[in-house]
């Protein structure tokens, strides 16, 4: 099959799957799984990692093999740094580039930003900071090292923290001082679709968003 219908079928499987639902179809995760090896033995990219300007950019997560609750917690999502407060996954982004045009002279960016609705029904997004390095031709090894949430409509810190339920003073920006190491593995890069395997032979499947954009980042008050 050709590249661009395999690609077709793939983005759609995505979508059939329900990816923020901790259940999946085993029969779709096997044909997602097919298509994403038959798209790797046709990537246009040789040496994906060695074109950031194509693999930079926001990416809109479709599809992930280790799915995550559209029901959960910040803490379930921010390795236990942030409180338990309950939230309504509405979307993953991740946000790659080179550098992040931040302060810290030349550093990397690999953020995945969770957007979600807080127990009041308003809009917030948990941010967590994340680095590369270029392992070799295809992989990028990556460090977490921050974390934080903030409100996504312009509320005010205390006013967040009451709709989600936590203590006035409750911590929502924190330093990650060490993660298990995670690399990831571009297998399929083109200007409009991403596939990654991660540390753990997972599929992910990402639809770029656009490709300059300003770090979510930006975004953490306690900055």
């Amino acid at each position: 099959m050709h590249a661009t219908a395999l690609k077709t079928a793939l983005i759609a499987r995505a979508a059939q799957s329900a990816m923020l639902k901790k259940e999946t179809q085993e029969d779709l995760a096997k044909e997602i799984a097919a298509l994403a090896l038959q798209l790797e033995a046709q990537n246009p990219t040789a040496a994906p990692t060695s074109r950031p300007e194509l693999f930079g950019g926001r990416w809109n997560l479709l599809y992930s093999t280790f799915n995550l609750s559209r029901e959960t917690n910040l803490a379930n999502l921010s390795f236990a740094k942030l409180p338990s407060a309950p939230v309504t996954v509405t979307r993953i982004v991740q946000e790659v580039a080179p550098q992040t045009a931040m302060p810290a002279d030349g550093e990397t960016l690999y953020d995945n930003v969770v957007e979600f609705i807080d127990a009041a029904g308003r809009p917030g997004a948990m941010v967590m900071q994340g680095r590369y390095t270029n392992h070799d031709g295809h992989r990028l090894d990556v460090v977490f090292h921050h974390v934080f949430a903030v409100p996504s409509d312009g509320r005010g810190l205390q006013s967040f923290r009451a709709d989600l339920g936590v203590a006035s003073d409750a911590v929502l920006s924190r330093a990650i001082e060490k993660t298990p190491p995670t690399h990831s593995s571009i297998i399929y890069l083109d200007e409009e679709l991403r596939i990654n395997r991660g540390s753990y032979g997972g599929v992910y499947v990402l639809k770029r968003l656009e490709s300059a954009f300003t770090p979510s980042r930006r975004l953490d008050r306690s900055a």
